[in-house]
């Protein structure tokens, strides 16, 4: 019988593994959350899914799928699979819902100035701080895919001007104007906001730089929520200094954990959160409903939601 290995270092509901099997009718369906375990059984599987590792990958000498449980796969060998001719899809679209209420937060919280509060809070010291509103501010959207998206409907609600930067240009309905490849710096002196949701790719690697920071306006504020090698960090840190940037919400860092003598940690003007705006109790379930349609169009032989291209690398 042909074999699907489903790995997660945790164990998720008997309901959702149910989903599972049922979509996988016809297939031994072998869950496992011990990595030194799941690579004796990895040899003659034909799907891997859940928290795929690459050593996992590696050992299968019969892989034709692997479907990761991230939406960015730059941690995974992509020229491995591409060689040996591996498909590979992944779970964009789980985190829309839960970074973009991540974002409109800390845009919130940068602007009523909630974090400078909490911190008086903490040594018991009454004090106002400065405020200001999103209401007809311009939110910059860097990478309008499904987070950028939902982000850009949230900041339409709040009475935002929108602005997209896309590769591709392609419009979209909550954005106001779109930026495509090379507009870059003609969009970021517009912005308030400044949220880069990218993935890391050859072409995004520190693709936002001094020059980039420089190119804002003054005072604005940045949002990472994308990868953290997406910035020069060292750039971002003389943005913050200088003044340039009035404020920077960080959940994802060229280097995790953040190391504990970066400038970033000391400075009140930035928040700094260990990548989790992508949690949510809703996650295994909007993850499996990837999955299963996955494996139906699989077994089916269509075309198949997420599919990775090796060359863009997402």
């Amino acid at each position: 019988m042909k074999k699907i290995l489903f790995f997660k270092k945790r164990n998720i509901s008997e309901g959702l593994m149910k989903k599972i099997k049922e979509a996988a009718a016809g297939y031994d369906v072998i869950v496992e959350n011990n990595l030194k375990s799941a690579l004796k059984l990895v040899k003659d599987v034909e799907i891997i899914a859940g928290e795929v590792e690459n050593d996992l990958i590696k050992a299968g000498n019969a892989l034709k799928w692997v479907h990761v449980w991230s939406a960015g796969v730059d941690n995974y060998d992509l020229a491995y699979m591409k060689d040996k001719g591996i498909i590979l899809t992944n779970s964009s679209g789980v985190h829309s819902i839960q970074i973009s209420e991540y974002i409109l937060g800390v845009m919130l919280e940068l602007t009523k100035g909630l974090h400078l509060l909490r911190d008086q809070q903490a040594r018991k010291l009454w004090g106002k701080v400065s405020t200001d509103e999103l209401y007809k501010k311009t939110l910059g959207v860097l990478g309008v895919g499904d987070i950028g998206r939902r982000t850009a409907e949230l900041g339409k609600a709040m009475g935002m001007r929108v602005l997209g930067y896309r590769k591709s240009g392609r419009p979209d309905e909550y954005v106001d104007v779109m930026y495509s490849e090379g507009q870059l710096d003609d969009m970021l002196p517009l912005c308030d906001f400044v949220v880069n949701t990218l993935p890391l790719t050859d072409s995004t690697y520190h693709l936002i730089g001094a020059a980039q920071f420089n190119a804002m306006k003054d005072g604005a504020y940045f949002i990472n929520i994308g990868r953290g090698k997406v910035v020069d960090e060292n750039a971002l840190i003389n943005a913050l200094r200088s003044n340039k940037l009035k404020g920077a919400a960080l959940d994802v860092f060229e280097e995790e954990p953040l190391p504990q003598e970066s400038p970033l940690w000391d400075m009140e003007n930035v928040i700094i959160t260990p990548h989790i705006s992508g949690l949510s109790p809703s996650y295994d379930e909007r993850a499996i409903s990837i999955l299963v349609e996955n494996i139906e169009r699989y077994i089916q032989g269509r075309p198949m939601l997420n599919q990775v291209d090796f060359d863009r690398g997402y």
